[in-house]
């Protein structure tokens, strides 16, 4: 999936999809909610688009680890 993300934002001017507009869709869907009993944060889905982003962003060295 972060494969297809990357030829995604390789194409960023035609698209205009960056790697934070992709973590906005995408972050939501990659994190489960938060386990009942937690009280629900507007910095949740916040910190899960970050978490994606920097993924992303960075996809190209984490690659290269594995």
């Amino acid at each position: 999936m972060f494969d297809h993300f990357e030829k995604v934002i390789s194409r960023c001017r035609d698209n205009r999809m960056s790697a934070q507009n992709i973590s906005i869709v995408f972050g939501p869907t990659l994190f489960a909610d938060p386990p009942s009993g937690y009280p629900p944060s507007y910095e949740t889905p916040m910190r899960h688009n970050n978490i994606v982003q920097k993924i992303i962003e960075n996809y190209s060295i984490i690659k290269s680890l594995f």
